[in-house]
């Protein structure tokens, strides 16, 4: 049976994360995102593909050797230089930013500009267990939100926690 693999990578993050698009005689069959570089994953496409598709399962093999040929082609890319690769918290947490879907940004900056949002975490913090402790449950909260954030250093430069 004639098939076709078309990939197109969608995240800044992990060079081996994909959309992947099967297609037999130009009919699209299944779509999925997977990141071809980790083997179970690779693994639980295909036999997904195989389950909803079993005349494919002959090209079983054939499919994981493709897969792993195109993670190894991301993999392989020129890495970024090393004063690229390192990254500080501010830095990860824009890129991430971007590859956010835009609904859900706007959902989080109106839920930021709740002014009751101190009691909104209290009371989540409550629902997910703590009872009885909320001001050091609410402390702990916002010592590992805050360790991310900018702050002025004693000679008036921003700098980033790390």
């Amino acid at each position: 049976m004639d098939y076709q693999i078309a990939y197109k990578k969608i995240s800044k993050t992990i060079p081996t994360k994909v959309a992947l698009s099967i297609m037999i005689d130009d009919k699209l069959i299944m779509t999925d995102q997977v990141d071809l570089g980790k083997m179970d994953k690779r693994k639980q496409f295909v036999q997904s593909l195989i389950k909803e598709y079993p005349g494919l399962e002959a090209e079983c093999d054939s499919i994981t050797e493709e897969l792993l040929h195109i993670a190894a082609g991301f993999i392989s890319e020129e890495e970024p230089e090393e004063e690229d690769q390192i990254q500080t918290p501010l830095e990860q947490s824009e890129i991430a930013l971007a590859e956010t879907d835009e609904e859900l940004v706007s959902k989080a900056v109106k839920l930021l500009k709740e002014p009751q949002l101190i009691q909104y975490v209290i009371k989540h913090i409550e629902i997910f267990g703590l009872v009885g402790e909320e001001m050091l449950g609410l402390a702990l909260y916002l010592t590992f939100t805050s360790r991310l954030l900018c702050r002025i250093n004693h000679i008036g430069r921003i700098s980033n926690f790390r």
